[in-house]
């Protein structure tokens, strides 16, 4: 599950894929927090925080977050978020 979108002010493509049948990651999620100069841990709270769900960060860089997702659900909530931390 690719998917991507570079509304909001992001300028790198968001890229989701599925890690076993329980978890979303969020791939380049501390590449994208860091050209928009926010904290990542921030991000990945509110992020969790929109999605009803727990979320961390995992050695690589990435954001695993709990359950399955949609790309458009994650790349909504983080676009509420990144907008909201402007």
């Amino acid at each position: 599950m690719n998917g991507g979108n570079n509304q909001g002010g992001v300028n790198q493509q968001w890229i989701f894929s599925r890690h076993g049948t329980t978890k979303t990651l969020f791939v380049n999620f501390t590449s994208v927090c860091d050209a928009e100069n926010v904290n990542p841990q921030r991000v990945a709270n509110l992020i969790a925080l929109e999605l009803r769900t727990f979320s961390k960060i995992d050695i690589e860089g990435r954001l695993v977050l709990k359950g399955r997702f949609m790309s458009a659900d994650i790349s909504d909530a983080a676009r509420r978020v990144f907008v909201s931390l402007r």
